[in-house]
């Protein structure tokens, strides 16, 4: 790959990093390594025929990249594409974030969804995420990705983080995936290269101070933040660490790095942080570092609710609750009702839990969410379809049904649900929302190969 690296920001990379610069400069002529993490809410244990993340269990290097609109696991949640460096936020989640505690986490910043993803399967169902988007229409691609992923904790809000304090929401742990100039991203993206410069780095730098002096207003007493960036440079990451630690006399929080793995750890004045450059496991540029605000964090006590609906697609556990919200039934765990009912009125929610379906009378209307969920009844039959027929589905066109019997069915890949149909008699009508269906058309040379066996 021949690429115009600014030599403004090659003399950067030689003054922080003067023994990574060779490799670096390397990394541009060779191959990009396609990661992904698998959802172990669905999946459950892998047995790994690709390379693994060291730092991070649950997720596998791909040996070449499908064309991931052609795969109906992915349509079905089982796993999200995400760059490898990104899942070093799993370390700080581990050593710091009980999950016994049912800790309410932020996720400020999180459109499109892969760090949501990965804070929701460490939550295994505990506690609350809050994952937030500034911009409108990047929070709808949020709550697409996660609809896909079948958490039951997760709200998705579209609120600037001034909206969010003014509304005294208070959280465990809050991660800050911040805006910034993109230099991780130069390997991949040639755009970021040309919108690189000195200024831009500084107009990020600054707005990121905006947004971590917002984000401490949020976060309760011994409650943790976790910031990081796709860049290099100390203005957009240490030196922002720098300025939380001193401005709010935070206590820095540092997690255990292999020497295999070929992660920089960078300490200056009081803070400490870590960065990845593009290496074997397939990880671009990423920084990432974490801060506790003073104090003692105490467990949130989640009050005893009684709001089960009889919603006859769903099973719920003895614990689990439904919200009537948007002229939708929305299935939740206790921790994230008690928040909802003390914070919907002053936030623009976008997205709970698991959207069920619709209530009128005594008419019940599963939706497609549930069948992306695992609470869906069993007693619904199953229809499991090959990939030829499976893409049928997904792109919504008519194919052949193996099935006679009337009403409700799912449909399903490798056991994996993809969305419900229904048998009227006279024709099937396939509830596949539009905005999920696949546009585009398999190449007549195309040869699928399933993630899993």
């Amino acid at each position: 790959m021949s690429v115009n690296i600014p030599s403004t920001f090659l003399e950067k990379i030689e003054t922080q990093f003067p023994h990574r610069k060779d490799a670096f400069l390397r990394s541009f002529s060779e191959s990009k390594n396609t990661s992904i993490r698998w959802n172990t809410s669905k999946i459950g244990s892998i047995d790994n025929a690709h390379s693994s993340v060291p730092w991070y269990k649950g997720a596998s290097i791909l040996k070449t990249r499908p064309i991931f609109t052609l795969d109906p696991l992915f349509h079905a949640g089982c796993y999200y594409v995400q760059e490898a460096s990104s899942m070093l936020l799993q370390s700080f989640l581990d050593k710091y974030l009980n999950i016994s505690s049912n800790p309410i986490v932020l996720d400020l910043c999180a459109a499109p969804g892969g760090k949501s993803t990965l804070i929701a399967n460490h939550l295994a169902g505990n506690g609350t995420l809050i994952s937030n988007e500034v911009i409108r229409n990047r929070a709808y691609i949020l709550k697409e990705n996660i609809e896909r992923w079948g958490a039951k904790n997760v709200i998705v809000t579209n609120a600037d983080p001034k909206h969010l304090a003014k509304a005294k929401v208070a959280v465990d742990c809050i991660v800050v995936d911040a805006p910034c100039s993109g230099e991780g991203l130069f390997r991949k993206d040639e755009n970021a290269i040309n919108e690189w410069s000195e200024d831009h780095v500084r107009h990020c730098s600054a707005r990121q101070k905006r947004i971590l002096h917002d984000a401490w207003a949020l976060l309760k007493p011994g409650g943790i933040l976790i910031y990081s960036t796709c860049t290099y440079n100390n203005h957009e990451n240490i030196s922002n660490l720098d300025y939380v630690m001193s401005e709010y006399e935070g206590i820095r929080l540092s997690i255990p790095i292999e020497k295999e793995w070929e992660i920089e750890t960078i300490e200056h004045n009081k803070s400490i942080g870590y960065q990845v450059f593009p290496n074997e496991y397939g990880g671009e540029g990423f920084f990432i570092g974490g801060i506790q605000k003073p104090g003692i964090s105490e467990t949130n006590v989640v009050k005893e609710v009684n709001k089960n609906i009889d919603f006859e697609f769903v099973k719920p556990t003895q614990d689990d609750c439904f919200i009537s919200f948007m002229e939708d039934l929305y299935l939740v765990n206790p921790s994230t009702y008690q928040f909802y009912t003390q914070y919907a009125k002053r936030l623009r929610l976008v997205h709970l839990g698991v959207n069920v379906g619709k209530q009128k009378k005594t008419i019940h209307l599963p939706s497609h969410g549930l069948a992306m969920s695992l609470w869906i009844q069993k007693e619904i039959p199953e229809i499991e379809l090959n990939y030829h027929d499976s893409i049928m589905y997904l792109q919504k066109k008519v194919f052949t049904i193996p099935s006679n019997q009337k009403g409700w069915h799912m449909i399903t890949y490798k056991s994996k649900g993809l969305g419900l149909i229904k048998h009227l008699g006279n024709r099937w009508n396939n509830y596949l929302p539009d905005k999920y269906k696949i546009k585009m058309e398999v190449p007549k040379d195309y040869k699928y190969s399933s993630l899993i066996s």
